[in-house]
């Protein structure tokens, strides 16, 4: 896991510009129709936070956690949804 973990932090800039390139519903769209219109959401290895922001901005409490620095460099704030 730490190894995955230095690679992210490392590689948080670029990464974080190759996810946030292709929009949620594009990569989850098999499943858009499953998403509650409310509730809790819990996204483990939050990344960018693309998936929060989307969830949020939907109506969902969301708490995202992300091990790597990866939210502290690219998206301090995106985990106060």
């Amino acid at each position: 896991m730490t190894k995955n973990i230095t690679y992210y932090s490392a590689n948080a800039s670029e990464l974080a510009k190759q996810y946030n390139s292709v929009p949620f519903d594009e990569v989850h769209k098999a499943w858009l129709n499953e998403i509650p219109k409310d509730g809790m959401v819990l996204d483990v290895g939050a990344g960018s936070g693309r998936d929060a922001r989307y969830l949020a901005a939907k109506g969902l409490g969301v708490v995202a956690v992300e091990l790597s620095k990866w939210h502290s460099r690219t998206c301090p704030a995106i985990y106060c949804c």
